[in-house]
């Protein structure tokens, strides 16, 4: 389950938010409604959500501020930022604060909806640790708002065809932007990301012995056999071949060897 707090200072405001969560049911938990920030840090020992939606100004403490504080204590979990000031410096101080997303008032009920989606897939979706294979020297829950967009689309149409600009579209941002800030926060290109994913979800492919290399290669979006192999032994070392007897039959030759 994915546990979910609104921090909204104006009430009939939170209690929007909070029923959005709670008809879209699983995998979302209600886990609180809070009025401030300082409200939410007094519980927040024993709420521990996975995803906090915030407004931006509220007295004492902002939302901006509230994330910063629970990154700053480890948190790693997805923060929603919702504003009514459509201010540029905002969303500049929320994507520092590393947000998931960035929302201007007036919310609908169809927003939440889609955006709940998205988050869902982030968490929770098929292939939803492949992120964390492919950038494991990153801090995924750190990156910014589009580029998180950008891999969970990625992530989400593994087995199509994927073009920069069609990911950069699903992100909200330009193709060109997509790829320096991609670079710049992970140290890898966009490309050589998906490449990774897509080897990634054919290694868990090759641990079935029923599908072909074809197969895997189709399921995995690295197009035909002979692409898979030279994407897989360029990322991996590796041929798929290798890859595959290794993890079906490595056991049964260290039994061989013993006896």
């Amino acid at each position: 389950m994915i546990r979910a707090v609104v921090v909204e200072d104006e009430p009939s405001t939170g209690t929007r938010y909070a029923q959005a969560v709670r008809e879209y049911g699983e995998p979302f938990v209600l886990a609180g409604v809070y009025e401030s920030a300082n409200a939410l840090l007094r519980e927040w020992p024993k709420v521990q959500a996975d995803l906090v939606f915030t407004d931006v100004r509220m007295p004492r403490m902002t939302g901006i501020s509230l994330i910063e504080r629970l990154r700053s204590d480890g948190w790693t979990g997805l923060a929603v930022v919702i504003s009514g000031y459509g201010e540029f410096s905002l969303a500049q101080d929320a994507l520092r604060a590393g947000v998931y997303d960035y929302l201007l008032k007036p919310v609908f009920p169809a927003d939440l909806e889609r955006l709940l989606g998205r988050i869902e897939i982030t968490f929770l979706g098929n292939h939803g640790h492949l992120a964390s294979e492919a950038l494991k020297e990153v801090d995924f829950e750190l990156l910014p708002g589009f580029v998180q967009k950008a891999i969970a689309h990625a992530e989400e149409h593994l087995s199509e065809h994927m073009s920069l600009s069609a990911v950069a579209d699903a992100a909200c941002i330009s193709p060109a932007y997509l790829s320096s800030t991609f670079t710049r926060e992970c140290g890898i290109s966009f490309v050589e990301f998906l490449h990774r994913v897509r080897v990634a979800r054919a290694k868990e492919l090759l641990s079935r012995p029923e599908l072909s290399l074809v197969d895997v290669a189709e399921q995995s979006g690295l197009t035909d056999k002979s692409y898979l192999s030279r994407v897989f032994k360029r990322v991996t070392g590796q041929t798929p071949g290798d890859y595959r007897r290794q993890i079906l039959h490595g056991p049964r030759r260290l039994l061989d060897d013993v006896q």
